[in-house]
């Protein structure tokens, strides 16, 4: 599995917000967790979408 760290702006909030998204083999979207701003979750999916900048990182 890779994950990556994905630095998102929120419209709603106005701030950045780390979410890690984690994708499978298949390169598909199994989930995604967001540390700062939990309801952030809600609006996971246009965050992905509006991807600002990608981290490859190592989570194990």
């Amino acid at each position: 599995m890779k994950s990556f760290v994905l630095y998102t702006i929120s419209p709603l909030y106005q701030s950045w917000s780390k979410v890690i998204v984690i994708l499978d083999s298949r390169r598909l979207l199994n989930k995604f967790l967001t540390f700062d701003q939990p309801c952030l979750v809600l609006m996971g999916l246009v965050e992905i979408l509006g991807q600002i900048q990608i981290f490859n990182q190592n989570y194990g």
